[in-house]
């Protein structure tokens, strides 16, 4: 059996208004394994419409970053390393500012477009900054970010679900935020996360299409879940301890110690929202 890799060398282009980078579509491979890491400035990620399956612009004359691109095909995958790393500088003062305070600078925002017409794993690690990703109507079949000291928004603001299942959608929460929207349309079967000192909101406001496993543990950090409006089968599983604070909303029945589920899990427990919640230090709420 023959293999085919095709090995692009890391990318990079001088800071002049207009640059950008783009990996093309190609019947080369089916899939894509995007890992990006962002460390300074502002990553915006969104649908494209076109048939790049990335392609990165900045907003602005941005000195202040260094870029690098590697991408390789393997057993018919693409796989894309992309990072966004902030200059050393030499001004003491104004790195210690930028690494205490987590500022970017203003025209250090780029805007990374995900194309619909191959398949993604991505895996997402934003240290720290301020992000955003509209991951409408893209095919995601595994999701992972890991917040670091970010504060990171990431959903289906457009409101169009995934167009495939989601396997895993795994989040790691340290020092920051990830505020999750509409995690209903990402149709993950399994979603798991992890939350240190950080927050840590679920939206799941959205009409459930399957079943969905929720695992998440908390240490000293607070964890949102927005329940369905609609009819939502839903259990609740929780480890907690005397030291931890968990609010679980009106409506819902103690089956068994730990265990609550609502009315619509009662009268029909399918499709469901399953969650099992570990906490020791932090703060739970279900609204």
């Amino acid at each position: 059996m023959f293999i085919i890799l095709f090995i692009f060398p890391a990318i990079s282009f001088s800071q002049s208004a207009g640059d950008q980078l783009a990996v093309k579509n190609s019947m080369a491979f089916d899939k894509v394994s995007l890992n990006l890491t962002g460390t300074s400035g502002i990553c915006l990620i969104k649908p494209a419409i076109h048939d790049d399956v990335l392609n990165v612009k900045k907003s602005a004359e941005s000195p202040h970053i260094e870029i690098s691109l590697q991408h390789q095909i393997k057993d018919r995958i693409n796989h894309i390393h992309f990072q966004l790393n902030k200059k050393s500088v030499n001004n003491m003062g104004k790195a210690l500012s930028h690494k205490i305070f987590n500022k970017s600078e203003e025209d250090d925002k780029w805007y990374v477009y995900l194309s619909r017409h191959k398949p993604y794993s991505l895996n997402l690690n934003y240290p720290v900054g301020d992000s955003y990703a509209d991951l409408s109507g893209l095919p995601i079949e595994t999701l992972k970010i890991n917040t670091g000291n970010a504060d990171v928004k990431i959903g289906y603001f457009s409101s169009i679900y995934n167009p495939v299942e989601m396997d895993t959608f795994l989040a790691q929460v340290d020092f920051g935020s990830l505020h999750v929207a509409h995690l209903n349309m990402a149709k993950a079967k399994t979603i798991i996360a992890d939350v240190g000192f950080g927050n840590l909101l679920l939206d799941f406001s959205d009409k459930c299409k399957n079943n969905s496993q929720i695992k998440v543990s908390v240490g000293a950090g607070k964890l949102t879940v927005n329940l369905p409006k609609h009819d939502t089968p839903v259990m609740v599983k929780l480890n907690d301890s005397p030291l931890c604070r968990v609010k679980i909303p009106e409506g819902f029945s103690q089956t068994a110690k730990n265990i609550f589920v609502n009315a619509a899990y009662l009268k029909n427990p399918q499709p469901h929202l399953t969650f099992d919640v570990d906490v020791a230090l932090g703060n739970i709420l279900f609204e």
